[in-house]
């Protein structure tokens, strides 16, 4: 599995990106410290963390994992947590149902299959190695996608704002009646007639 497109952080070797997804794609089954660690490479942009734990600290402290998930690094990783994180990381409101009861694992599997991040599954059932960096991979070109279609609209409102209004100039000779004085329109009205009618005399 190709690791993600994204140009290696500052502080963290390619190499060592390469290597870590190229272990987790062999395991039949990846850890929370696996999830936290992948997932932490999404929301982290200016420097990836290498220790499970301090990936763990940090992606609770932005509300992208639950602390009520405990501290257990070994333990299996299952798709409604690892769908929940990567909601959370990529900023995925859902549909009405999970915009109206918050994001829960369910709806967030039910999402991530949706756009086509993850494939079927319960949310109970445990994330083998390779579909976890699968997941990450479709994850990262998302964010991408996101970022480049929010750029183009932004560039294209920006050039709508700049784009001066048409307006249409009268033609040589003309005025609009609107923009004449006053006594200047009453001049070209004609005058009534001033000669009295003279009614026929009968006999």
């Amino acid at each position: 599995m190709v690791p993600l497109a994204r140009p290696a952080f500052a502080d963290t070797p390619a190499q060592s990106d390469a290597r870590f997804f190229m272990l987790l794609s062999h395991k039949n089954v990846a850890t929370m410290g696996d999830g936290y660690q992948a997932v932490a490479m999404l929301v982290r942009h200016e420097g990836a963390l290498t220790d499970p734990a301090e990936c763990r600290k940090m992606l609770v402290g932005r509300n992208v994992a639950r602390a009520t998930w405990g501290d257990d690094l070994q333990a299996p990783l299952p798709k409604g947590r690892l769908a929940y994180m990567v909601c959370q990381a990529l900023g995925v409101k859902g549909g009405l149902t999970m915009r109206l009861f918050g994001p829960t694992e369910r709806y967030c599997l039910f999402e991530c299959q949706y756009l086509e991040l993850m494939v079927g599954g319960a949310q109970y059932q445990h994330c083998p190695g390779g579909e976890l960096v699968s997941v990450i991979d479709r994850a990262d070109q998302y964010q991408l996608d996101q970022a480049g279609a929010a750029a183009t609209t932004a560039k294209a409102e920006a050039a709508d704002e700049t784009k001066p209004s048409a307006t249409v100039a009268p033609a040589a000779g003309e005025t609009a009646d609107k923009d004449k004085p006053a006594a200047d329109a009453a001049e070209d009205k004609p005058a009534p007639d001033a000669t009295p009618a003279v009614k026929p005399e009968t006999e």
